[in-house]
C-alpha cells in the first residue's frame, strides 16, 4: 500500500497511517467485529428453531451505563445428545486457548 501510494501520487504515507486506513476501510466495508456480537442473540433464536431439542444458553452482562456486554454461548445440539447417549463411549476431552487477536479472553471447549 505504501509503495502503490508513493509510484501514483508521490505520497510519503508511514506504516502506521496506511494500517489505520486499511482497518478504517475494512471495517466500513465488513462491519467491526462488535457488529457481530450484536447478532448472536438471533443466531441463538434461529438455532432454536430449526432444530428443536437443541439447547442454546447466550449468556451477556449490563454494565452500569446499560451496554450488553457478551459473556459466553453454550450450543448443543439434539442430534448430538441423542447420539452421545445412545451411540458413542462415555468420552469428554476438554481443551481451551486463549485468544490473542482485536478480543482478548480464552475460549474453552468440551468435545463428547
Amino acid at each position: 500500500m505504501r509503495v502503490d501510494l508513493k509510484t501514483a501520487f508521490n505520497i510519503n504515507a508511514n506504516f502506521e497511517k496506511c494500517k489505520r486506513a486499511k482497518r478504517m476501510i475494512l471495517e466500513d466495508m465488513e462491519g467491526s467485529f462488535c457488529d457481530d456480537y450484536k447478532k448472536l442473540v438471533g443466531y441463538a433464536n434461529v438455532l432454536k428453531e430449526s432444530n428443536p431439542g437443541t439447547d442454546v444458553v447466550l449468556k451477556v452482562s449490563k454494565n452500569t451505563v446499560g451496554k450488553r456486554n457478551f459473556l459466553r454461548m453454550y450450543i448443543c445440539f439434539e442430534a448430538l445428545k441423542n447420539g452421545f447417549k445412545n451411540v458413542l463411549r462415555p468420552f469428554i476431552g476438554l481443551d481451551g486457548t486463549f485468544l490473542k487477536g482485536k478480543v482478548k479472553g480464552q475460549l474453552l471447549y468440551a468435545i463428547g
